[in-house]
């Protein structure tokens, strides 16, 4: 099967309404997407591209840009790759961990979040993960209803550490 022209993909995304879901959650200014498109990659996945990128003529393609976000969904979720590009870039919706927290992250367990780590959140939902201001990956804010916040890590599991472990152990490790 032929790619699709990547022109025909991009107007099936509605270009404004994406960039303003992803900029308004995170508070991200809209000109990180300057010279940019989103194009629908497959029935649930949409990418980001250059605006002037040509898919070179008479070669198969198989793929093309940055996987960048999950449809078909309620709430669409970044993916990882997508998490560590606009990630610095992010005003709100951004939870700084501390060091154990962080281990916990990476080993894909709940964290439990402490007074004052939600305070650029806006709600409940998907936030970008950092520790000591690096990206570390996306996670999912819960909030109960007697006040208790946790994460849910969505760190790549082919990445993940192993619970209890740590990822700051070795020369390189900081305190």
């Amino acid at each position: 099967m032929e790619y699709p022209q990547l022109a025909k993909r991009v107007e099936l995304v509605d270009q404004d309404r994406l960039k303003e879901l992803i900029c308004s959650r995170f508070s991200i200014a809209k000109e990180a997407f300057d010279g940019l498109v989103f194009f629908q990659s497959n029935r649930r996945l949409v990418s980001l591209v250059n605006a002037d990128h040509m898919p070179p003529v008479g070669h198969r393609v198989q793929a093309t840009g940055l996987p960048f976000v999950h449809t078909g969904m309620a709430m669409p979720k970044l993916t990882t790759a997508a998490t560590f590009f606009i990630g610095s870039r992010a005003k709100r919706n951004v939870i700084d961990l501390t060091h154990s927290q962080t281990d916990a992250f990476l080993s894909r367990e709940m964290v439990i979040l402490l007074d004052g780590q939600l305070d650029s959140c806006s709600d409940a939902g998907y936030v970008i993960v950092r520790h000591q201001g690096v990206i570390v990956g996306l996670g999912f804010l819960r909030v109960s209803d007697d006040g208790c916040a946790t994460l849910e890590s969505y760190f790549p599991k082919s990445w993940s550490i192993e619970q209890g472990s740590t990822a700051f152990d070795g020369p390189g490790a900081r305190p």
